[in-house]
């Protein structure tokens, strides 16, 4: 999606233009135009300050917009932890994201796709980005053609806080319990028709989860227990993430505007890892143990050169944009096998994963003002994935014997992926209504080739996705809304591998190069009311799915289980999400939000009769009580209900965050948080089929206790004769 900056400054000669969450509140003043334009030269005319609160959430027709702006843990904590706080978005202990209970969620950062989250470790980049940068999160459950149609539950954008003024610049930094820090700051500056911004993140961070997994594995023929097993450990991660953003916008003229963004983001993860075995099968009891310290490096960049032509006084025109994103990231673990009983010496291997990752993407825009009031984007998009995949493991060796490679594990996959994209949308006011109607046109070729193997493959397919969203303006502040949209979830190429990753020596993991797009047809009917502070909502949806994924664990011998994703026959979802923000007394707002859900899973082709379904919930809810003009406390609630699977269920859990923040000037503020007080935020996944029953808990260990500080600068052009100040 192509996201468009107008130069407010051409605006200035009869509005002003504030960006506010999603859009563009603009004051219409002609009266008060009038009577500055009539004020006497010399006369004692001071600066105009008008002062608002931002509003917290903001509705549009195709979105909602969240502003962080009160959100304490965005101080301190990471983009994971304020997401926690967003309605209808949920994340895990491992920090792996879901809307409304789907984990296929595109995420985008200012409109974009960005490198970090395009992979399997979009979790771990998620809790090493900091939430201080960030300004709001927009939710598009049912997002409009010119955003590509990826994931089934919809699109998370992330929007940046941008540059206000001639000059701004800004410094956070925290510390938190074991080690945890964050310093960042960002700045621009405006020389002449040359605006230039940057910003720098030096974020350390620290995971630590305990975890245990109790399986049965039953004999098909007999129904007699063939094994039983145990085991119990726990990992940390050590994270540094440096972060390093340069941007410069040329005013070639008064209607062009070339525009250049880079982006550098390096992560390493020093890691422990250690677990206990007991097993038992045949009347035989093993005990052993296995330690696999690591290393992990993700280096990821991006590079964007745009061009933007105004063929309207509102900036509406034509965008040229092409970019290149890359990761580079490689794991590598030593790992320790040990035998405890019977006793035996000790076994010693390497593992060693690497992924590299290019995409490279051209685009262009066009958005106009049609008659009516009505506007039309289209645009064309091209885009091409290139990703090498290089896995090794090495055998099992006493000690001091040469390390061997396992040809079982070890092998180069590469994966192309080629997109041809057109797109159109048109919105248009009519009466009380507005309809805004839109249809991408992809042609998607894949290609898949397994190296080490010779196995080639690939598959390329033609579909048509459309959307359509109609609302209904009841009042100023009141509205209903309809939405129709067709989305698909392309395979992760790691999951189309064929070759086995070891993950454990009871878990095997395999991809599966027959797994084909998950498409979903997403419906909703919602009723909102916005006014300031105050917001409600309530919206019904549903979701049907045809070839979704899922995780299936299959025995392969008494003691190993082979996981390997799979297309679902069908499912079907839907619920009622319900929120409300406002004011309760003087001095004490809220946000709360609730989702009662129905999943219906048909998985009839993976050799399960019948249909499961089941209803679950979520809720979560945050108090602020300003204290004084200057202390604010803040309490975050959330829970979650029991989530089906196809071959059992996930727990649910509740957990509690609390910040404080004391302003002490201006521009200055301090905050302190604890995240998850009761150390109760965990994940359960239950399987229960004829074969295998297995209970697995991953626990976060412990609460995170942060204090961080807060400075701004921003400076306004001179000679403005009017101020805006909104609450931060």
């Amino acid at each position: 999606m192509t996201t468009l900056f107008p130069r407010s400054s051409r605006l200035f000669p009869t509005t002003l233009g504030l960006l506010i969450g999603t859009g563009s509140f603009t004051l219409c003043a002609p009266a008060m135009a009038q009577t500055m334009a009539a004020a006497p030269t010399g006369s004692a005319a001071h600066d105009i300050v008008v002062s608002a609160q931002q509003p917290t959430v903001e509705t549009r027709i195709d979105r909602k917009s969240y502003s962080l702006a009160r959100d304490l843990q965005a101080t301190t904590g990471s983009a994971a932890d304020v997401l926690r706080n967003i309605p209808s978005v949920s994340v895990d202990v491992d920090g792996n994201l879901s809307l409304r209970g789907d984990s296929n969620v595109q995420i985008l950062v200012d409109g974009r796709p960005s490198p970090q989250f395009n992979n399997g470790n979009r979790a771990a980049a998620l809790e090493a980005l900091g939430a201080n940068g960030i300004a709001r999160v927009e939710v598009l459950t049912n997002p409009p053609a010119n955003f590509k149609p990826d994931g089934s539950a919809g699109v998370i954008n992330i929007i940046t806080k941008r540059r206000s003024g001639s000059h701004s610049a800004s410094l956070q930094s925290s510390v938190g319990s074991s080690g945890r820090f964050n310093i960042s700051g960002n700045g621009s500056v405006q020389l002449g028709k040359l605006g230039l911004h940057g910003g720098l993140t030096l974020r350390r961070d620290l995971r630590v989860r305990r975890f245990s997994d109790d399986r049965t594995v039953t004999d098909a023929a007999s129904g007699a227990i063939a094994s039983t097993s145990h085991i119990a450990g726990a990992s940390s991660d050590s994270r540094l993430a440096k972060i390093a953003t340069l941007g410069a916008d040329l005013d070639l003229g008064p209607a062009d505007r070339v525009s250049a963004e880079g982006t550098y983001n390096a992560r390493s993860d020093h890691s422990t890892f250690a677990e206990t075995a007991l097993a038992s099968q045949n009347g035989t009891t093993t005990r052993t143990g296995r330690d696999r310290p690591g290393r992990e490096q993700e280096i990821s960049n991006s590079a964007m050169l745009r061009y933007h032509h105004d063929t309207e006084a509102n900036g509406n025109g034509i965008t040229l944009i092409a970019q290149r994103a890359q990761t580079w990231e490689r794991q590598r673990f030593a790992i320790t096998n040990s035998t405890l009983q019977p006793a035996a010496d000790p076994s010693f291997q390497n593992q060693n994963l690497y992924r590299n990752q290019v995409t490279r993407e051209i685009s262009a825009d066009y958005v106009g003002s049609l008659p009516g009031k009505a506007k039309l984007i289209a645009g064309y998009n091209l885009q091409r994935d290139d990703t090498l995949f290089d896995n090794g493991q090495t055998l099992p060796a006493s000690a001091g014997a040469a390390l061997l490679p396992d040809t079982n594990f070890t092998n180069i996959f590469r994966y192309g992926q080629t997109i041809h994209a057109f797109y159109g949308s048109y919105e248009r006011p009519i009466g009380a209504w507005t309809v805004l109607a839109g249809l991408r046109l992809e042609q998607s070729i894949i290609e898949t080739h397994q190296i080490t193997s010779g196995q080639n493959g690939g598959y390329d397919f033609f579909r048509a996705y459309p959307n359509l969203h109609v609302t209904d303006k009841l009042s100023p502040h009141q509205s209903l809304s309809l939405s129709y949209g067709q989305r698909v979830i392309r395979p992760d190429p790691e999951d189309l591998n064929p070759y086995l990753v070891q993950q454990d020596p009871y878990t095997l993991r395999q991809g599966n190069p027959n797994l084909r797009p998950q498409e979903i047809r997403s419906f909703e009917a919602g009723w909102s009311y916005d006014k300031g502070a105050t917001s409600r909502s309530a919206t019904l949806y549903l979701r049907s799915a045809r070839n979704a994924f899922t995780i299936t664990s299959t025995p392969v011998s008494p003691t190993v289980v082979l996981i390997t994703e799979q297309n679902l026959g069908k499912s079907l979802s839907g619920g009622l999400e319900l929120t409300s923000a406002g004011k309760l007394l003087k001095g004490l707002d809220y946000t709360l939000s609730g989702n009662i859900f129905y999943n219906r899973i048909d998985a009839a082709n993976l050799g399960f009769s019948g249909t499961r379904s089941t209803v679950g919930y979520e809720a979560k809810g945050a108090l602020n009580w300003h204290l004084t003009p200057g202390d604010t406390l803040q309490v975050n609630l959330a829970t979650m209900g029991k989530r089906l699977t196809p071959q059992g269920y996930r727990r649910g859990y509740v957990t509690m965050d609390l910040g404080y923040r004391h302003q002490l000037r201006k521009n200055l503020s301090l905050t302190a948080t604890l995240s998850d007080v009761f150390s109760s935020r965990h994940d359960g996944l239950i399987v229960d089929t004829p074969t295998l029953q297995e209970v697995t808990l991953r626990r976060q260990s412990g609460l995170v206790a942060s204090i961080g500080l807060s400075w701004s600068l921003a400076g306004a052009k001179k000679k403005a004769a009017e101020k805006f100040d909104y609450e931060k």
